[in-house]
């Protein structure tokens, strides 16, 4: 196959890569956002919403 094609298929992986890290930082965000919601809700002492009895 020609120079050409390889070239196209190293740049559309280096792309998508690229969307992956990209995608990864905002999973992180997102995880961190709920992370300081749980620790605020905690350190204001409120009770857990959901109880389970047996």
């Amino acid at each position: 196959m020609s120079e050409t094609f390889w070239t196209a298929v190293g740049a559309i992986g280096g792309t998508l890569a690229f969307g992956g890290v990209i995608w990864q930082a905002f999973l992180t965000r997102g995880a961190l956002t709920v992370s300081q919601l749980m620790a605020a809700d905690a350190a204001a002492g409120s009770t857990p919403r959901h109880r389970t009895s047996t």
